[in-house]
């Protein structure tokens, strides 16, 4: 089991990884905002801002980007669901 400061230095790194993955796939944020049902600006600020978001929101995002959750919060080096 990583230690606890691993946790969180990897938490703090899933916007910037969602982001590479957004960008990857040449995916709109407003496309996103559309298919999520979450607000672009909700979007932009963990992207861009690393505010928090809830878990349920970050599976509405990795669902619609097509990579698990676990990628992106830093458990897995795989990008694949």
């Amino acid at each position: 089991m990583p230690n606890k400061a691993a946790v969180i230095y990897n938490i703090y790194g899933a916007g910037q990884r969602m982001l590479e993955v957004i960008l990857k796939k040449n995916i709109e944020i407003t496309e996103l905002a559309h298919v999520t049902g979450l607000s672009r600006t909700t979007i932009y600020c963990f992207l861009y801002n690393g505010t928090d978001i809830s878990s349920a929101r970050l599976a509405k995002l990795c669902a619609a980007v097509g990579v698990s959750t676990d990628y992106i919060l830093g458990l897995k080096r795989e990008e694949a669901v």
